[in-house]
């Protein structure tokens, strides 16, 4: 079981992507990443990439904020890994803590300001 850990206070304000449907952009998107495509619709941004000696890694972030970082398991497919982003962006957005799996700590708490 992944250990998800609870940063300190994010103070950007963020968008309300609860609001937004599928467009033409979104019409082809699996449906396992309409909330992705709503995500960026609303301002938000994420990102995948390989980092040396911790592997890949995919961050979602609304403005200055990051609010999720996932590190790839051994096996999962980037559309697997994509799936959990988003997942761990409802999270993140409905919970108000940033969901972290790269550093992994159990001390710290973090909420995403509303």
């Amino acid at each position: 079981m992944v250990r998800r850990r609870k940063t300190s206070p994010i103070t950007a304000t963020r968008p309300d992507i609860r609001h937004l449907t599928v467009n033409a952009f979104t019409a082809g998107v699996p449906t396992t990443l309409l909330g992705m495509a709503a995500f960026i619709d609303g301002g938000g941004g994420f990102s995948v990439a390989p980092v040396p000696s911790y592997g890949v890694i995919a961050t979602a972030h609304i403005k200055d904020s990051t609010i999720a970082m996932l590190k790839q398991k051994s096996g999962e497919t980037l559309l697997e890994l994509l799936d959990r982003l988003e997942h761990a962006i409802i999270e993140a957005i409905a919970t108000g803590y940033v969901v972290d799996d790269v550093n992994v700590t159990t001390t710290s708490q973090s909420t995403v300001s509303k």
